[in-house]
């Protein structure tokens, strides 16, 4: 990996800093009146230009059906070609399963069957977690392999057994979260098989400078007794350890800020894995590197979408949306601090995307989520 320091500049066109943003205007028939729009990048106006005259847009590109809440007849939206199959890991049917699972481990953390027992949800029980932890719909996927859901009280996961690790972590934030107690114990997931994981004893690596991380911060943990219910080794990912304690560090507080100023956020984290910076999602994900004996995929970026609603009377569709792609390295570039960093790290929801092979948003196939995924932030949210 390469080393970063602080020389350089940072030049060019930036869509993001809102001193370069332009104003788009227009008139005629195919439009609405008098219709003020959230901002999105020029490169939108291609597709929508492409409906008007009746051209097929090239797919590298804008986005099919952003702009088309400015228009009076827009065609129909079009459909997604992610997968919806959305598979769950199941808890072991037997007490001799569950013991073989359990005891198919190096793990020191010992953790009680009632922590475990937790795991083992029903059908309504499961969807009534994603009610709270994935309101604006499951995350769908591109990849072959389709990933599991796991559920847990605090956030839910897809794990990806081909990484060995979750696509994404989501939660939903409160206020009363900034109580919780760190906690830093390794367990395996009962819901897998023993090959389908890391070993706790895989993140004891001689590279020192990185260290393992909870995509839920483990601190946020609802369990009475922190201590006895650990964490299992799925949702860990392997990061450099300075940018842990800088940039990670800022970002989970943030978080925690946002949940007190606004109540409730919702949020989602997750790795990515880009290693040339094409923005596109690696074919191969260990060209940043592995870690370890067991070759443990190490992530060039994280990823951390945040949605809340503007007031508390808030229907289905009517959200903010900011979100975040930071790149894992040691201390950010041209000297920034990490708030500063975190700012410079803004991204749309469509750039997500096409850096993880995830969709967001799915709960509607609406004119409202095509807009929030090419939707450019202008302020960060207060705090």
């Amino acid at each position: 990996m390469e080393d970063w320091d602080c020389s350089g500049g940072d030049h060019g066109y930036e869509p993001l800093l809102q001193s370069m943003h332009a104003l788009f205007m227009a008139y005629g028939p195919a439009f609405h009146t008098s219709k003020v729009v959230r901002p999105f990048e020029n490169i939108e106006l291609y597709n929508m230009m492409c409906d008007l005259v009746g051209v097929t847009p090239s797919r590298n590109n804008g986005t099919d059906g952003s702009l088309h809440h400015l228009l009076r007849n827009p065609p129909l939206l079009p459909e997604s070609d992610a997968s919806e199959d959305q598979s769950t890991c199941d808890f072991p049917e037997t007490d001799d399963e569950y013991k073989r699972r359990a005891n198919a481990t190096d793990c020191l953390c010992q953790v009680e069957e009632d922590y475990d027992a937790q795991l083992n949800l029903d059908l309504d029980e499961q969807r009534a977690l994603q009610a709270v932890h994935l309101p604006h719909g499951i995350p769908r996927h591109h990849e072959e392999q389709a990933p599991c859901l796991l559920h847990h009280t605090d956030y839910v996961s897809a794990y990806s057994h081909q990484l060995k690790m979750p696509l994404w972590t989501a939660a939903t934030l409160t206020a009363d979260n900034s109580n919780g107690s760190p906690v830093d114990c390794l367990r395996p997931d009962v819901r897998l098989e023993p090959e389908e994981q890391f070993s706790c004893g895989d993140f004891e690596f001689e590279e020192r400078e990185f260290q393992h991380v909870f995509l839920f911060p483990a601190g946020l943990m609802s369990c009475p007794r922190p201590e006895k219910c650990g964490d299992p080794c799925l949702a860990v990912s392997d990061f450099l350890r300075l940018f842990l304690l800088g940039v990670w560090s800022k970002l989970l507080n943030l978080s925690l800020e946002w949940a007190v100023v606004y109540e409730e956020i919702h949020v989602v984290f997750g790795p990515v894995f880009d290693s040339n910076s094409d923005g596109l999602r690696d074919a191969n994900i260990t060209e940043y590197g592995t870690i370890g004996d067991a070759g443990i995929p190490v992530p060039s970026h994280v990823f951390a979408v945040f949605l809340k609603c503007p007031s508390t009377d808030c229907s289905d569709m009517d959200y903010d949306v900011q979100a975040f792609v930071v790149p894992n390295k040691p201390n950010p570039g041209n000297c920034l601090s990490n708030i500063d960093a975190i700012a410079e790290s803004y991204c749309r929801i469509r750039d997500l995307e096409l850096l993880t092979g995830l969709e967001f948003l799915t709960a509607n196939h609406t004119q409202t989520a095509f807009e929030r995924r090419t939707h450019t932030p202008a302020v960060q949210w207060q705090t």
